[in-house]
């Protein structure tokens, strides 16, 4: 029985995310000429980012059946293909069961690229569908290199989200002309000027327009935590869905700031998952609270690995001083 040592497991892992970085980036040339075969090869780039995201907590987790192989059945010269390894369908809720992360954001758009990718190679694509693609693939992605530069960079490294960022800006300029037209499309449809006018567009954190509609048509649907109203924004030119909130007064979108998720454990409640940061107006400062409790803290940076920890200044909980909870992606 051969173990895999150290040094052949990072070598893997980085071969893995270079071959990810190749497909992914052969999209990008390939959209305009050969829609389908871009398509097919966004798949799979995005299909070996999530399963190296299983490799670097273990290699056997990338596999269909994780102890029915050795590893020189799998990796070693001549023994390629012995072992099949996990289906895209089921990529996602793997991940998150594994490593506990949120990918609730990522399931839809990478579906779509699933689905995308099963017509591609099954029927026919024509130029019309290539809007369709581009908006998918913009989706996709920016929700993966979201995760890249936060929960994934400290299992991919530094240089990987140096390469990824690179990535990030061919992508985004080959798509953006795609983005731009429907955002155009949409300035006479009856709904967005609607919106428009009653003040529920914001700036869509992914393509950067004002194109983000809050979903406020029915305010006591929404969740009231800390405070602060939340609510669902969904962009239409890029699909991309984001989460705001709003003073409970006044739920517009003057009114408004973004919330985005950090993986930190509440330090009042011990929640896990359920912790949003913004930025507090006029401080340029961050901060986070707990959706279980409504409890607001701060965060800082782990001295060890530099992921976020909570921490709270002050004499609450009884104690005086700054309390700060153990790092979670430490041992």
């Amino acid at each position: 029985m051969s173990v895999p040592t150290p040094d052949a497991l990072e070598a893997k892992k980085l071969a893995l995310l270079e071959r990810s970085l190749a497909f992914l980036r052969r999209s990008t040339v390939e959209l305009v000429n050969s829609p389908a075969d871009s398509v097919i090869h966004f798949a799979a780039g995005m299909e070996l980012l999530l399963k190296t995201r299983l490799f670097a907590e273990h290699w056997t987790l990338i596999l269909e059946n994780p102890h029915g192989h050795e590893w020189q059945n799998i990796w070693n010269p001549g023994e390629e293909g012995k072992a099949t390894t996990i289906t895209a369908i089921k990529l996602i809720d793997a991940v998150k069961k594994v490593t506990g992360e949120k990918l609730e954001n990522l399931k839809g758009p990478f579906d779509s690229i699933r689905k995308l990718r099963n017509k591609a190679m099954h029927l026919l694509v024509h130029e019309d569908d290539i809007p369709t693609i581009a908006v998918a693939q913009w989706s996709c992605w920016h929700q993966a290199y979201l995760l890249i530069c936060k929960e994934w960079k400290g299992p991919f490294g530094d240089d990987f989200v140096k390469k990824a960022t690179t990535l990030d800006e061919e992508l985004v300029k080959n798509k953006r002309p795609y983005i731009n037209k429907r955002f155009e499309e949409i300035q006479e449809v009856a709904f967005f000027k609607k919106a428009k006018h009653d003040q529920r567009l914001v700036k869509c954190p992914s393509c950067g327009l004002q194109s983000a509609v809050l979903k406020v048509d029915d305010a006591k649907k929404a969740v009231p935590c800390a405070g602060l109203y939340l609510f669902l924004a969904e962009c239409y030119p890029c699909l991309a869905e984001s989460l705001w909130a709003t003073p409970l007064e006044q739920p517009l979108a003057r009114e408004s700031f973004e919330l985005s998720y950090v993986n930190v454990v509440c330090p009042c409640c011990g929640g896990y998952g359920t912790t949003y940061q913004f930025e507090e107006e006029g401080k340029n400062e961050w901060a986070c609270f707990s959706m279980m409790c409504g409890e607001r803290f701060d965060i800082a940076e782990c001295q060890c690995c530099e992921a976020p920890i909570a921490k709270r200044q002050g004499d609450s909980w009884g104690g005086v001083g700054t309390l700060e909870l153990g790092c979670q992606a430490c041992p």
